[in-house]
């Protein structure tokens, strides 16, 4: 998996924080630490579009230059005659130079790019992107004759290991000597960020109010009043907007059930969703009403989500995009909400089964159960007998996981209510995240106390 770690320093209440994304990245700790935030910039950063147009580009620099001899490179190995795609690997030195002129790209726009994505300005040290040396960036393009018989190029942006997770979709004609450096070096930029972030989806706290809402707050409504950029009046962050605008264009996929969540990789997650969290489904009714009804398990009965419980609610959201959207990322904020500590621990197996099928996941969460959970689940991935272990505690093979697949993340707020973030090592026990520790530790000594009087 392509990754990179994300530096950043002086960012509202944070002092300092090296994220290094992984296919399941943790953010733990106190509230209002600063977790919403770092998850917000990750999404900003796997959607931007560093148009040429929209920023500003470091182009004096010695580091540009040697991107615009890659898009050259393209172009010298590039066939017209044979129609085929072919593929362009970057060197190292592609790879760094890329890097830079992102960094130097998230320098001097940064002010624009925090406020397009918090819709309101936020102070920010710095914010910087780093590759890891081991990462393999490859380029599949072909090149055709446009109808003025100028060179037209397509890019195809290939992740390590799965499907290809980007493409630009109308080409780039060259013009005089060379085609529009700018715009082809913004797409690679984008490419190498997005890697295996692709289709990402933001679930933002607020999923039960959404769901009850969802009617009053979706069409023209999203496009006046909270689309990013269009309007002084606009409420939410870019996250919350953008999920908005989805939930408001979500259409039915065209293939049944079995067909969709075997192409999507969600049947695994669904599965505990409907059948050990809700017990139920969650479907819309036809036009016009377009009501969200839950049926639960057994019966023929369709509620409203008005009378139904805080549990469906909360889930609904996730089902309706994992049935009927394509989502090669999730974002989650708080997952454990609403949810019996059973319930939890079914939570994270969700959580789990969606990086065993190839998403990627962030999540910010408050519940040691959850957390508990997957340190669990990587104790038994490392068990020799873990099979036998798993039949015995009813788990298959998508429910246990590598600890390479995760990093979690510690958000303290010390007394002057600045908070450091720091990586938490994985032990034989797992991740031992102290703030849920202390905390327990606390009720017990309190315990102590009173049973001694």
């Amino acid at each position: 998996m392509n990754t990179w770690t994300m530096h950043v320093e002086k960012f509202g209440k944070i002092k300092s924080a090296d994220i290094e994304v992984a296919p399941m990245t943790l953010f733990v700790g106190d509230n209002n630490s600063g977790k919403s935030y770092i998850m917000t910039l990750i999404y900003g950063l796997i959607n931007v579009d560093f148009y040429y147009d929209q920023y500003q580009f470091p182009k004096q620099l010695k580091c540009y230059e040697i991107c615009e001899k890659f898009v050259d490179k393209i172009y010298d190995n590039g066939n017209l005659t044979n129609g085929t795609f072919e593929y362009l690997e970057m060197t190292y030195e592609e790879v760094k130079a890329f890097e830079e002129v992102l960094n130097e790209l998230l320098l001097l726009n940064r002010d624009k790019f925090i406020e397009e994505l918090f819709n309101r300005r936020i102070d920010i040290g710095s914010l910087k992107l780093e590759f890891q040396k081991d990462n393999r960036y490859t380029l599949m393009y072909d090149i055709s004759l446009a109808s003025d018989q100028s060179e037209r190029l397509s890019l195809l942006g290939l992740s390590e290991g799965k499907r290809s997770v980007m493409e630009y979709g109308c080409g780039v004609e060259k013009r005089g000597d060379r085609c529009e450096y700018t715009l082809l070096i913004s797409y690679i930029i984008q490419y190498m960020i997005r890697g295996d972030f692709a289709d990402s989806i933001y679930f933002p706290t607020a999923r039960t109010g959404y769901v009850l809402t969802y009617k009053s707050l979706i069409g023209s409504a999203v496009k006046d009043k909270f689309n990013i950029g269009m309007s002084r009046k606009n409420l939410l962050t870019r996250p919350n907007s953008d999920f908005l605008a989805k939930l408001s264009a979500l259409t039915r996929s065209g293939l049944t059930d079995d067909v969709w969540l075997e192409i999507s990789g969600m049947g695994d997650a669904v599965s505990i969703i409907e059948n050990n969290i809700i017990q139920g489904k969650v479907s819309v009714s036809d036009m016009p009403a377009q009501d969200i009804l839950y049926q639960p398990q057994g019966t023929k009965t369709q509620l409203p989500m008005f009378v139904t419980s805080g549990v469906v609610t909360e889930m609904t959201l996730l089902l309706l995009f994992f049935r009927n959207e394509t989502v090669q990322t999730v974002l989650i904020e708080e997952p454990e909400i609403s949810l019996h500590p059973q319930l939890q621990c079914e939570m994270a197996r969700v959580l789990v089964r969606l990086v065993n099928s190839d998403i990627p996941v962030f999540v910010t969460t408050h519940s040691d159960i959850i957390l508990q959970h997957i340190n669990n689940m990587i104790k038994l991935a490392a068990a020799s007998s873990r099979k036998a272990i798993g039949e015995k505690l009813e788990y298959e093979e998508c429910d246990w996981i590598d600890r390479g697949k995760v990093n979690v993340y510690q958000f303290d707020v010390d007394d002057s209510y600045t908070t450091t973030v720091k990586k938490l090592p994985c032990g034989d026990f797992g991740f031992e995240a102290m703030t849920f520790y202390d905390t327990l530790e606390e009720l017990n000594r309190q315990i102590r106390i009173i049973e001694e009087e």
